[in-house]
């Protein structure tokens, strides 16, 4: 088919921002950017905020008031305990769509993306693949058998997309995909470009020296290791000041608890959710980026802080060495290891030089990552495949 035809395409995500997450917010800006090139985009996925259990939480109406039209948002309900949400209604949506040229679907592991392969071999409609596949802390016999069975049938679409090396490596551990193509997400422009204030200024932090985080407030992105990390900073540099920005997904109580234990709490400001010229701000008037994550896909925060020219101290781990050049961009330590990375911070708040040659570096591999880039590639796959 020609680039001149334009497609219908159906995309389907268990989430959808105002829903926080990379994955989420990656299927958001495919989708702007699709609708802008005149494509017939069509979105169904769930009202749910947070799908973890117990701890899941669902949309107010008045966060996705301003949905577009093509955005159509399902009930998602669980069955008991069981962590594989439904959506109430979205086969017969599917099934029910007329002319559309392909589905899109997002995350693994989920009923969205298994009942978009369904319908479309039904249809006989090529099939495109965003998983975002992790197997770690993935230990439940269920979630194995899942793998093994439905999440085998679904992962042979017609292409899979990763958006990572490490992703790509993973991913072909575990099956034969028919195609697997690289297409790493992009960065908002807002990022690259000066914030017209400081979001630090209200909190009276003055000659501080703000560490800032970006994330999901829960274990799975180490926010433990980060406060654990605090003593051994604080000691050596009492005007650091840790600064979190994310939504809790159900952890917060007791990370807040932890923190208390070891008298750090006035050594951190919850930031909460961050709007996004706020997040911009918080990323350029920051001094040093420290994400203390299990795991990573991608880590589309890491390469905001690149692109911001903020140093990194992460973890060696799944596609963070992949995003943040070693000893160039930053400082990457062994999982849970508190007491390597409050070496790290230390050493770049004692080195302000290297900080900023870390900075500058990062903020140059940052360039590589582009919405519209991003986009063109997905563009030539769907084609290829109709």
């Amino acid at each position: 088919m020609s680039r001149k035809n334009k497609l219908k395409i159906i995309t389907t995500s268990l989430r959808y921002p105002p829903a926080p997450g990379g994955a989420e917010k990656m299927a958001e800006e495919l989708v702007l950017r699709l609708v802008e090139k005149g494509h017939n985009v069509k979105v169904y996925t769930s009202n749910l905020k947070c799908h973890n259990l117990p701890n899941a939480s669902w949309l107010k109406p008045w966060e996705y008031r301003d949905d577009p039209e093509y955005v159509k948002r399902l009930a998602g309900v669980y069955f008991d305990q069981f962590p594989y949400p439904y959506i109430k209604g979205m086969f017969s949506r599917l099934f029910r769509e007329k002319k559309a040229d392909l589905i899109h679907a997002h995350s693994f592991y989920y009923y969205p993306a298994d009942i978009s392969k369904l319908v479309s071999r039904i249809k006989r409609k090529p099939f495109v693949f965003n998983p975002y596949f992790y197997y770690q802390s993935r230990e439940a016999k269920k979630w194995h058998l899942y793998r093994r069975t439905i999440g085998k049938a679904t992962m042979r679409a017609d292409c899979v997309l990763v958006i990572s090396e490490y992703a790509k490596k993973v991913i072909k551990q575990f099956f034969n995909p028919k195609r697997i193509e690289l297409v790493p997400p992009g960065l908002n422009d807002k990022i690259r470009k000066p914030a017209h204030s400081n979001i630090f200024d209200k909190y009276n932090l003055k000659g501080k020296r703000i560490i800032f985080f970006a994330g999901r407030i829960c274990y799975g992105k180490g926010v433990d290791t980060l406060i654990k990390t605090i003593p051994g900073v604080v000691k050596k540099h009492p005007e650091a000041m840790f600064a979190l920005a994310g939504g809790d997904f159900g952890d917060q109580s007791e990370l807040c608890k932890l923190a208390q234990k070891l008298k750090v709490q006035d050594k951190m400001i919850w930031l909460g959710n961050l709007e996004e010229k706020n997040l911009v701000s918080a990323y350029q008037n920051a001094d040093i980026f420290f994400f203390p994550t299990l795991f990573e896909n991608f880590g589309i925060v890491l390469a905001e802080a690149m692109a911001s020219g903020l140093p990194i101290v992460s973890t060696n781990h799944s596609a963070v060495p992949y995003v943040v050049p070693k000893e160039k961009a930053g400082f990457l330590a062994p999982l849970g290891d508190y007491k390597k990375m409050a070496y790290y911070l230390n050493k770049l708040l004692s080195n302000p030089k290297l900080a900023r040659e870390m900075g500058e570096y990062g903020k140059k591999e940052a360039q590589k990552y582009d919405w519209d880039k991003m986009t063109e590639k997905i563009e030539d796959i769907y084609y290829s495949l109709l």
